[in-house]
């Protein structure tokens, strides 16, 4: 009896953790590029302290409740003396707004009367100006999923400073696809993605 309850607490101690190696991590670089067709993953195969990075990147990509951290894009030789934009939220000491919101300033300029004026939101984060544009964010998400450039196919993968890094290229155009996983003590922190020549990342 005793032998089958030290089975039972081993059993409830280990239910629900996950192996963090290196197929793990592969498994999380090819849900984010899943994301840029379907808006769910399954959690289950993550573990908790992950997810948080894993539903960032999620709703990045789709829009759905993201928030923006407007200090990241801050202008520090444009100072004022102005009140900080309705709609930011500071959290420590971040300038945070609902994407919506900036949605809904791009909108109105291209819907406006002057097709020439340039798509652009300037706000004021914290003492300083900010200018948002559209290309600084991912289209609509109905348009991302349509997207063929968005077929993917992986060159290869590689560890670097910690962080775990693949390669992919489009089977469309041949555009490269970078994707950084940002970790720190083997927890993920950030999924950051950006284009590349995946022809410098061939090994000859």
């Amino acid at each position: 009896m005793k032998k089958v309850f030290c089975i039972l607490t081993l059993l409830l101690l280990t239910s629900g953790c996950v192996r963090k190696n290196g197929e793990y991590f592969d498994n999380i670089a090819e849900t984010a590029i899943s994301f840029f067709r379907v808006n769910e993953y399954d959690t289950s195969k993550f573990d908790k302290n992950d997810r948080k990075a894993i539903d960032t990147f999620l709703s990045e990509v789709t829009h759905n409740n993201q928030v923006v951290n407007i200090s990241n894009y801050i202008d520090l030789n444009k100072k004022t003396n102005e009140k900080n934009t309705v709609g930011i939220n500071i959290v420590d000491g971040q300038c945070y707004m609902d994407y919506s919101l900036i949605k809904n300033e791009f909108d109105k300029i291209e819907n406006g009367t002057d097709p020439e004026r340039e798509i652009s939101y300037v706000v004021v984060c914290n003492g300083y100006y900010a200018t948002l544009y559209p290309e600084l964010f991912y289209p609509d998400y109905s348009v991302t999923q349509k997207d063929p450039v968005h077929n993917y196919v992986l060159l290869t993968r590689y560890k670097e400073n910690g962080d775990y890094i693949y390669i992919y290229r489009s089977t469309y155009n041949g555009l490269g696809l970078k994707v950084t996983l940002n970790t720190k003590n083997k927890v993920l922190k950030k999924i950051d993605i950006t284009n590349v020549n995946a022809d410098n990342y061939i090994k000859k």
